[in-house]
């Protein structure tokens, strides 16, 4: 009769032979393991690591992910090893510190426990570097989010034209500046080409297939729309093409711009620069007004004197042919007189008069015999020195008029505190390389170096009662 057998201990059970011959064989995987793998305990302490992992995460076993992966971005290590120890496994994106450096990067983690490695609970961790991808990620996010935030602050609308595939995006703003309804209507390409105005249809489509040829620079193209109430708006589309490797352009970014309110806006300034130098003429006629009177009173003179002779001449039976040279003197006094009242009209008239081409020298002289019975009141010399050729300028002839006038009159100002001899202002006319040149020259004291910044700014005047 046999005995008992002897009883095996749990080493040498075959199940735990089988484990122990596991877990030597998934320390020698991972020693050879060109990626970054590692084992774990059931606490999440990594006791082993291949070179690998340890030059990724700075780390040597013994050593807990805790410190690994210690940021909350995008989910803590405690949640992570809560969810392997629930379910057996874990796969997702965490930040790590790398223990040497101290430098952040991103991995993914593929954890899972492993099965009759060892009497333990054991898991196996392998990382990918995603840090790249992540960034990547990020500044496209980042851009995409600037991007739209940039065109609602701009207020432009948005087209994009898929050229391939026959597709088109037409963002909110592009579709409001085309409709009068809240929200804004759907929009089409075709419903987009009828809203531009006839006239400008073509312009349009000449600078968007030109631009499609030559897609290295942006175009813009100003033009007209009607909206769906048959209002106009003024517009500018600017647009640039995305080209493939061949420089084929396969897409179409546009910005539509709403620019009738700058317009009005530049309208309503146009108006009121225009009444005020209307206002500024009609000051400036009214200051000649005693001057005026005064040169007329000499051809009226004149007149009147011509005519007594005449009358008296008559009486006495003179020769009728010595009553000519006289008649002659009193028809250049009246023409005198009414070209005198035909200056003044024409400086203070407020229609609009078109650009024509003028002779510079003729306006300039035009004002100096305005100005003259003034400088002449005020014991200042007028001193002409124009081009003996004339200088042809394209311009309104009232409004350079205005600029001759407020250039002698400040001259006139600025020398009345200098001794007689330099009052003096000299007026001269010249053709430069660089074009056409009227100086007003005079020996005054000169503008004070604080004016000079602002020379170019509207409205702008030293004198208490001046308008600039």
């Amino acid at each position: 009769m046999k005995g008992p057998s002897p009883r095996r201990s749990k080493r040498d059970h075959p199940a735990a032979k089988r484990a122990v011959d596991n877990h030597r064989n998934w320390v020698s995987f991972v020693d050879h393991c060109p990626l970054p793998l590692a084992l774990l305990d059931g606490e999440g302490i990594c006791v082993l690591a291949n070179p690998a992992f340890q030059s990724e995460l700075g780390c040597l076993p013994p050593v807990p992910l805790q410190e690994i992966f210690p940021s909350p971005y995008p989910i803590s290590f405690d949640l992570v090893w809560t969810v392997c120890r629930v379910i057996g496994g874990f796969r997702g994106t965490l930040e790590s510190c790398h223990l040497e450096t101290g430098d952040a990067a991103m991995f993914e983690l593929f954890i899972w426990k492993l099965q009759a490695t060892s009497p333990a609970d054991s898991y196996a961790v392998l990382l990918q570097p995603v840090t790249d991808r992540v960034r990547q990620e990020r500044s496209r996010g980042d851009w995409q989010a600037r991007f739209e935030r940039a065109v609602r602050i701009s207020g432009d609308g948005i087209l994009d034209w898929d050229l391939e595939h026959k597709r088109t995006f037409f963002s909110s703003r592009f579709r409001s500046i085309l409709s009068d309804s809240t929200p804004p209507a759907p929009l089409t390409m075709a419903i987009w080409k009828q809203r531009i105005v006839r006239e400008d249809r073509r312009q349009v489509d000449q600078a968007i297939n030109e631009h499609l040829l030559h897609p290295h620079e942006p175009f813009e193209v100003e033009h007209r729309l009607r909206t769906s109430a048959g209002l106009t708006r003024h517009v500018i589309l600017r647009g640039q093409a995305i080209t493939d490797a061949t420089g084929r352009p396969y897409r179409l970014i546009c910005s539509l711009r709403d620019t009738t309110e700058q317009r009005e806006a530049e309208a309503r300034t146009r108006q009121l620069l225009g009444d005020l130098a209307h206002v500024q003429r009609q000051s400036t006629a009214g200051e000649l007004a005693a001057s005026i009177a005064h040169e007329l009173n000499q051809p009226l003179a004149a007149i009147v004197s011509f005519a007594s002779g005449v009358l008296r001449k008559n009486s006495s039976q003179t020769d009728p042919n010595e009553l000519d040279d006289v008649l002659q003197k009193i028809r250049k006094q009246a023409l005198r007189g009414g070209e005198i009242i035909r200056r003044l009209r024409q400086f203070v008239r407020r229609d609009p008069i078109p650009h024509t081409a003028v002779d510079l020298n003729r306006l300039a002289m035009e004002v100096i015999e305005l100005l003259t019975p003034e400088s002449r009141d005020q014991k200042v010399s007028l001193a002409v020195d124009l081009a003996t050729e004339p200088l042809i300028v394209h311009a309104d002839p009232i409004q350079i008029q205005q600029v001759i006038v407020n250039l002698i009159r400040n001259a006139i100002d600025a020398v009345q505190p200098m001794p007689a001899k330099r009052r003096i202002i000299t007026v001269r006319s010249q053709s430069t390389p660089e074009g056409i040149e009227l100086v007003v020259e005079d020996q005054g004291p000169g503008i004070h170096p604080d004016i000079f910044s602002q020379l170019g700014t509207s409205i702008l005047s030293t004198k208490k009662e001046g308008l600039g």
